[in-house]
């Protein structure tokens, strides 16, 4: 019969089991057996001057594993305690001795998992899997999106790829590169910056553009020019013509 933690011994004639013997005192019921102490009472063969005991009924082990004598024997009786089992030796499984050969299935850590090398995941991840994460911290300065791609461009997925923020249920927002428009795109949303520095291209609202562009109510300057290529007001103008024609 096998027991959880032992192991019939296989060479009985090089290793004896362990074997306890007391003389019995006709009061005594409790008797510490050696360690390791067996996990049942039929882990152990008891005798009482040579005759055989019965576990649960004539004797069974206490709390702390120790034998535990149901019917207390008569005085100077010899009481003989065979150990049926031994422990196995369990040993420390040393760093780096476990190959991925003898790894199958899945594996599961009811702790924490501490990757001390580099992570690589080759298979394909699940579809609708989220990653949940209090507070990311990631040392690299960049980060690669769409690093499957093999083609030219986004291709494998709907021609756009960048970073999405869940709202809730608000509508969600995205700072995205459209493959097709070859462009950063925040759909139609405003894009609010401090400046920008390069060419600026497209209209803007309340803005006139340089060239091509109209205007649809007056233009207020804020005082007369100090430079010859200066905007002026019409009123400056009539000014100074007047002024020049009664000078002139």
């Amino acid at each position: 019969m096998a027991y959880i933690g032992f192991d019939v011994e296989n060479r009985l004639h090089n290793t004896a089991f362990t074997f306890d013997s007391y003389t019995s005192d006709g009061v005594t019921s409790i008797y510490a057996l050696s360690v390791p102490k067996p996990l049942t009472s039929r882990a152990v063969l008891v005798n009482f001057d040579g005759l055989t005991q019965q576990p649960e009924l004539d004797y069974t082990l206490d709390s702390e594993s120790n034998l535990k004598i149901i019917n207390v024997p008569a005085n100077t009786t010899q009481i003989q305690i065979l150990h049926l089992t031994r422990p196995v030796q369990l040993h420390t499984i040393p760093d780096k001795s476990i190959s991925t050969s003898k790894l199958v299935g899945d594996i599961q850590t009811p702790g924490n998992l501490v990757v001390s090398g580099t992570l690589q995941i080759l298979g394909q991840v699940e579809q609708g899997v989220t990653n949940v994460f209090t507070s990311l911290s990631i040392q690299d300065n960049k980060i690669v999106i769409n690093s499957a791609e093999q083609g030219a461009g986004v291709t494998h997925l709907d021609g756009t790829a960048g970073i999405t923020i869940e709202r809730g249920t608000e509508t969600d927002k995205s700072f995205l590169w459209d493959e097709a428009a070859d462009k950063w795109t925040a759909g139609s949303d405003i894009l609010v910056a401090g400046g920008f520095e390069g060419n600026v291209t497209g209209s803007a609202s309340l803005n006139v553009l340089k060239a091509g562009d109209s205007m649809t109510g007056e233009l207020t300057l804020s005082g007369n020019p100090s430079n010859n290529d200066h905007a002026t007001t019409k009123a400056y103008v009539d000014r100074k013509s007047f002024v020049n024609a009664l000078l002139f």
